[in-house]
């Protein structure tokens, strides 16, 4: 206690409280009211009274050291004592209030009120003795539990917030031990400071290392941090934010470690977000921009154009570098414009400009080499960087594009969007080859493609092509035995006795064992040795044959083959061997494929003039087979068969049998329509093989057999009305033409039955001038009537259709509006209305 005299400092008021406290010095309630009176007193020496109150405290706390209400009250006292005197110059004074509260923290060290009072004093007063304040923080944390720790954290980082540097670093390292972080991921907390702006302090006073690991810490748990309302990649893009806004504070210790970090942070986030390419590099060169590093910004550019792998990234990352370069380039020039003199500013100019030209440029390439690195197997992608090397005439960078598209493709994952038929994995072989094969190195360009066949293909037809390119290529050579040997060589690659045993159509066997097989090959080997068929000798001719007859014993052969190698032999006046392969397709094929075979074999028959019994044999043969239906001819496909049966009838002199073999086409498409064949197509049909009928009878001139097949015809009820009445007003100009008025009547009338008056205005039209030039006014009146009484009949037939019966069903119909087919089984809702004594049979002589 201080040194004063007590005979001042108590008064008259105070004896009682004095010998109160003699008898019981230890009653913390008389030290309370003794310390009061003094406050409730009036003096005029203001000093005194403090000092009074300074003495009672001082002898309390001596008396009662374990009371913190004492302690509170003396230490308030002492430190308003000291609210407006300056640190500097008055130590000593703090140091003693600094030696109170250790003297209370002695006997109170667990009460957090007392470190609270303390340490906010020391921040306050005292804030340069950064070190002395920091140790009595931690002082406080380890004489308090854990449990009131969270009453001293706030002081703490509010005194590292006004020291910043080392200390807030360590400050905040030392708080994140502490407090959980996903509990501080909003500063809506007892700290009020959150997770992101430990993060910005932490940068912003150069601890990295330690802003690093708190944000790994956040990224590796980030489930955990889902009230801080922001994605992975936002955070991420944040905190490079962060260190390139601070880069320069940063990097006033030490600018290299600063820039690798940040490039280490940004090419960390490049491998997490490989879609945001262009985000990462931007923010990384925008980084270096504010440091200046030009040459290390184009080298991320062009790294950055080297990696992406979307369009999107891609488009981002060109603009801005020729945004930058244009930047640059402006700024040159405006120096220029002060100092027109400067050589340097001006080849840094010229260089500059070239280097952008040179950007611009190989844009086609960048934008290619990106699209091949999102999808390598894309042959559309490498024959564009192909085609674009090709513009520029630069035959080395060509070369080396085939060797690396073949190099790099995967032969089962070779693909072409656009479907272009010449973008094929195979074809780049071929391609590759041309390119030496047009330099007329054929040596080189025969060496790529014995190594193509090594290859693995998608299909044996594609490894074929190889071998057919290689064969072609030894034939422009001129080595013609050796283009024969390649093929031969790859037909006969399996054993003979091993072929059948081999699947064509299995993926999961190599397609070079599979390529025996190929249809491709064979066809071109099978036209290759025809073609070297010079004098036609048997020999020659037997050497194709046998190629022929292993094709054939293979199994592949094609109808294309059949006939190619027939009309091979014809070509040689081998007539006889050329039928035989015909016949031989037949078997091998059945309808409707051999269709087209018997087609050209028939014609090939009647061409040579073979005997008139064997072709009206093949005739049968092909129309009627062995009696079975899989070698009939179908209904569908018999009518040209029918018409060249019949004009080979007809150029033989045989007319009858030739109209005999049309009426047999119409029996047989009769059949058809029975069987359910394609009922529109076999219909046309049977209209243009009685077409052909009545032409030749018109030709005959014979009236009888026309009016015959007229009848015929109006009697087919598998016509559709419109088809009944084009025939029927031919066969009533037919009539008209001979004066056979009373048929021509009835014949309008029967027409006039088939279907609606007001649909068939035109033959109305037609009975009406008939009857205006060849009848009189009877005649006249009775068409009229006739008229009228059809146009009735009809019209109570429609109401009888569209009529709702009592119990409310609809009366059903069967008429068939799409052909206007009438159907044989429902009646006529009126039977026959018109009597006619004039009518005639259709069956007429």
């Amino acid at each position: 206690m201080p040194t004063w005299d007590l005979d001042r400092l108590i008064v008259l008021d105070d004896i009682k409280y004095e010998q109160s406290l003699l008898k019981t010095p230890h009653d913390l309630t008389v030290w309370l009211k003794y310390y009061r009176s003094k406050e409730m007193q009036q003096c005029d020496d203001h000093l005194t009274i403090i000092q009074s109150k300074v003495s009672i405290l001082s002898r309390a706390t001596t008396a009662l050291p374990g009371s913190y209400k004492i302690w509170l009250l003396y230490l308030d006292l002492r430190t308003s004592l000291l609210e407006d005197v300056s640190y500097i110059s008055n130590k000593q004074q703090f140091n003693i209030v600094n030696d109170l509260f250790q003297t209370s923290l002695h006997w109170l060290k667990k009460y957090p009120v007392i470190w609270q009072r303390y340490l906010s004093f020391l921040i306050k007063t005292q804030i340069s003795q950064i070190s002395f304040i920091r140790k009595e923080f931690n002082r406080s944390l380890f004489n308090l539990p854990i449990t009131q720790h969270h009453l001293i954290w706030p002081l703490y980082l509010e005194f590292a917030n006004k020291i910043g540097g080392l200390t807030l670093i360590q400050t905040y390292t030392k708080f994140l031990q502490y407090e959980i972080p996903e509990d501080l991921q909003t500063n809506d907390n007892q700290f009020g400071v959150s997770i992101e702006e430990i993060i910005s302090k932490l940068i912003a006073n150069g601890g990295i290392k330690e802003a690093s690991a708190l944000f790994k810490t956040i990224l590796q748990n980030f489930s955990k941090y889902a009230l801080m309302g922001k994605s992975q990649l936002q955070l991420w893009l944040d905190f490079s934010d962060l260190i390139s806004t601070n880069a320069k504070i940063l990097s006033q210790n030490s600018s290299f470690e600063i820039d690798s970090f940040y490039e280490e942070l940004i090419f960390e986030g490049l491998e997490k977000f490989p879609d945001q390419i262009s985000k990462f590099y931007l923010k990384l060169i925008s980084y270096h921009v504010k440091r200046k590093n030009f040459q290390k910004c184009r080298y991320l550019f062009d790294k950055g154009l080297k990696e992406c792998v979307t369009v999107r990234d891609f488009i981002i990352i060109f603009d801005s570098f020729t945004e930058f370069e244009e930047k640059l380039i402006n700024e040159i020039a405006a120096k220029l414009e002060l100092n027109e003199d400067d050589k340097e500013l001006t080849l840094d100019l010229n260089i500059r400009m070239t280097y952008l030209e040179q950007l611009i440029d190989n844009r086609a390439i960048y934008l290619n080499d990106m699209m091949l690195r999102q999808d390598p197997n894309n042959i559309d992608e490498w024959m564009k960087k192909i085609e674009i090397h090709e513009t520029t005439q630069n035959i080395n960078k060509v070369l080396s594009s085939y060797a690396e598209a073949l190099t790099t493709i995967n032969p089962f994952k070779a693909h072409s969007l656009s479907n272009n038929a010449n973008n094929t994995y195979p074809q780049i072989w071929m391609n590759y080859a041309k390119v030496y094969t047009s330099n007329k190195d054929y040596k080189t360009a025969s060496v790529i493609l014995s190594k193509a066949i090594q290859s693995q293909f998608q299909s044996p037809d594609d490894l074929a092509s190889i071998y057919i390119e290689w064969s072609q290529l030894e034939n422009i050579a001129g080595n013609y035995d050796e283009a024969i040997k390649i093929v031969e060589d790859a037909c006969n690659f399996i054993p003979e006795n091993e072929y059948e045993f081999i699947d064509y159509t299995d993926d999961s066997i190599d397609v070079h064992i599979r390529l025996h097989k190929s249809t491709k090959l064979w066809s071109y080997y099978l036209d290759m040795l025809e073609s070297f068929v010079e004098s036609g000798t048997l020999e020659e001719i037997e050497r194709v044959s046998q190629a022929f007859d292993k094709l054939i014993y293979l199994k592949i052969a094609t109808p294309l083959n059949i006939v190619n190698h027939a009309s091979f032999l014809e070509d040689w006046e081998y007539y006889e061997k050329s039928f035989t392969i015909y016949e031989l397709g037949i078997k091998i094929f059945k309808y409707p494929i051999s269709f087209e075979i018997w087609n050209i074999y028939l014609v090939k028959a009647i061409t040579h003039k073979l005997n008139t019994e064997r072709i009206r044999d093949l005739f049968e043969q092909c129309l009627n087979g062995d009696n079975n239906e899989q070698t009939r001819c179908p209904p569908d496909l018999c009518k040209p068969i029918y018409i060249l049966y019949s004009r080979f009838e007809e150029e033989n002199g045989l007319i009858l049998k030739s109209l005999k073999a049309l009426k047999s086409c119409i029996d047989r498409l009769n059949e058809g329509l029975s069987q359910g064949f394609n009922k529109s197509k076999i219909i046309q049909q049977k209209c243009d093989v009685y077409k052909i009928i009545i032409e030749k009878y018109e030709l005959l001139e014979d009236i009888s057999l026309l009016r015959e097949t007229y009848s015929t015809i109006l009697q087919d009820m598998s016509l559709p009305v419109d088809k009944l009445v084009s025939f029927a007003v031919k066969f009533i100009d037919l009539e008209t033409k001979h004066k056979e008025f009373a048929r021509v009547r009835s014949l309008f009338k029967h027409i006039l039955e088939l279907k609606n008056p007001v649909e068939l205005s035109e033959v109305w039209e037609k009975w009406q001038q008939f009857e205006l030039k060849f009848g009189n006014e009877n005649e006249y009146k009775e068409l009229l009537r006739y008229k009228r009484l059809t146009t009735t009949k009809f019209e109570t037939e429609l109401m009888l259709q569209n009529s709702v019966a009592p119990k409310g069903f609809v009366k059903a119909t069967e008429f068939n509006e799409a052909t206007t087919e009438r159907k044989d089984n429902v009646a006529d809702p009126i039977e026959n209305p018109i009597e006619n004594a004039e009518e005639i049979e259709l069956d007429m002589d």
